[in-house]
This record gives C-alpha cells, sequence and structure tokens, in this order.
C-alpha cells in the first residue's frame, strides 16, 4: 500500500470515486470490506476509520450525498453530486490526452494490485482535490 497517510487517504477516496462514477447515476453502497480489501491485503480497524472519515468528509465537502451510514460502517445511497461529478470529469492539467480524472481512476482502480496503479490513483485524487482548493482560494 501507500508509504503515507495523504496517500493511503488518496487511494481509498479514489476507490470510492471509482464506484460511485460506474453507477451514475444510480445510488450505491460503500461497504467498507467491499471498497478496502481489493487495495489492501488485510484491511485493519483503523483503515475502516479512515473509510468511514473520508466518505462524511466527502460529504461535507459536497462530493457525493448519501443517506444513511450503520455502526460497521457500510452506507447507504451514496451518489456522486453534481460538483463531485463535475470534478471527476474535469480534465487533468499537465496530461496529455482527453481522458478526465473520473475515466483515469476508474482505470487504475481495475490493477490496484500494482504499486504503479495505487500511485497513480492517489496522484490523480491529490490532483484533483487540490485543483478544487486552489478554485476555491482563487475566488
Amino acid at each position: 500500500m501507500a508509504s503515507t497517510g495523504q496517500e493511503r487517504a488518496n487511494i481509498i477516496a479514489g476507490a470510492i470515486f471509482a464506484v460511485l462514477l460506474e453507477n451514475w447515476p444510480k445510488d450505491a453502497s460503500l461497504i467498507p470490506e467491499k471498497i478496502l480489501t481489493p487495495i489492501i491485503e488485510k484491511p485493519t480497524s483503523d483503515d475502516v476509520n479512515v473509510f468511514r472519515g473520508l466518505v462524511n468528509w466527502l460529504r461535507d465537502e459536497g462530493y457525493i450525498r448519501y443517506k444513511s451510514a450503520n455502526m460497521s460502517g457500510a452506507f447507504a445511497l451514496v451518489v456522486l453530486s453534481e460538483k463531485g461529478l463535475r470534478t471527476l470529469n474535469a480534465i487533468p492539467v499537465g496530461i496529455s490526452g482527453t481522458k478526465t480524472f473520473g475515466e483515469k481512476i476508474v482505470e487504475a482502480s481495475k490493477d490496484v494490485s500494482k504499486e504503479s496503479a495505487k500511485k497513480a490513483i492517489a496522484d490523480l485524487v491529490g490532483q484533483m482535490i487540490g485543483g478544487v482548493i486552489k478554485s476555491l482560494v482563487g475566488n
């Protein structure tokens, strides 16, 4: 897995975004084990807490909406918001080609067993969220 907490969080956020983008416009259930197991060999309770924190942060920042959460860390009826969809459909600055952040994250998430794919997801999520923050600070 990633070498830093930020990279680890970005990879988990990327996995969340990949599931939601692939299901959009339908809602999805986000179950920690289903999201974490493909990207972390043996998820710990700390990984589940990071997952839960990220889902709540993504909601608080307006990237997603959900109807309910349960004690095991699962979230029901989760969907990308307009802001989340717009962000995922943005073309990354400085990356050649016409694939959006979302397309690149979904593509990389299909092979998360490779460290290079995990690094790509972490970098893309970092760029995506960093770009949103820059646009907010600039306004």
